[in-house]
């Protein structure tokens, strides 16, 4: 586990069992044992995360002063920063002071996000360039998640029915106004089949178009795609039958054996030629 958005990058990779049933493995930010020996610390600059933005650390004395706004930041201590550090890019951006006190510890620059998972087999997330965070279980009353707020975007998928592309699911960019103060909620209704329907599959030079629906999933030919999308629309709209004729035209096919056709595995690309000296 790696936190990618605060810390010194220490590696503290470790192993896990897996035995049978279940294992979950819950992960939460904790800054206990974090700091970084300074005596130990041979090669500088050193990289320190705060916030999701990397400040560089020159010295043992840097190290040690970073150590102590850990702390401070972790167990409440007092601690006040040397004078000679506060030029330094991180107590300017990302050190706050107490105002009755005067003490100085790590501010905390987070969004806290709110997620309902309100349907089984679906999953719902933030992306940002430090990383993923997913949910997939069911969350049927409201939570809340601290998440990163750099170049944020928000998804949400269905495991049971969809196109097998990140283009199709719900994925939009958060504005720098947005508090996240609306819910982003995973729910299998009308409405999100019916934008599902409405949105396809993007083209792939290696991928044919793999459709899943509730159990079963196949590749169809591209002309099919609308077709597809029809019988979706009119599945959520109750009205589930749909002419043939009208989902042949929708493909520019002849028959039905042309529209729902699988298609051959498109020709993968050709491997790196490496030339040695």
């Amino acid at each position: 586990m790696q936190d990618l958005d605060y810390g010194w990058p220490v590696d503290r990779r470790g192993s896990v069992t897996i035995g049978n049933g279940p294992l979950y493995v819950h992960v939460k930010r904790s800054f206990q044992g974090h700091q970084l020996p300074s005596s130990g610390a041979d090669r500088f600059p050193l990289e320190f995360r705060w916030a999701g933005k990397t400040y560089f650390i020159h010295t043992p004395d840097e190290v040690r002063i970073v150590n102590e706004l850990l702390k401070a930041t972790t167990e409440s201590s007092a601690y006040t920063v040397a004078t000679s550090f506060r030029n330094h890019q991180l107590f300017r951006e990302a050190v706050q002071v107490d105002a009755q006190s005067g003490e100085h510890s790590l501010r905390r620059e987070r969004t806290l996000a709110q997620v309902e998972v309100l349907s089984p087999d679906m999953r719902a997330g933030f992306m940002s360039p430090l990383g993923r965070i997913e949910w997939s279980h069911l969350y049927k009353s409201r939570v809340s998640h601290f998440v990163p707020r750099q170049n944020l975007r928000v998804f949400v998928k269905d495991e049971l029915m969809g196109w097998d592309s990140p283009g199709w699911y719900y994925d939009h960019e958060l504005t720098a106004n947005d508090p996240l103060a609306v819910p982003l909620v995973a729910r299998r209704d009308r409405t999100r089949i019916k934008k599902f329907a409405e949105t396809y599959p993007a083209e792939s030079p290696t991928i044919n178009a793999w459709f899943y629906w509730f159990g079963t999933s196949s590749d169809v030919p591209r002309k099919s795609v609308p077709s597809i999308a029809r019988l979706i629309t009119a599945w959520a709209d109750g009205q589930p039958d749909v002419p043939g004729a009208e989902l042949l035209q929708l493909g520019g096919a002849t028959s039905m054996e042309e529209l729902w056709k699988r298609p051959p595995p498109l020709q993968s690309p050709k491997p790196v030629a490496y030339i040695e000296h």
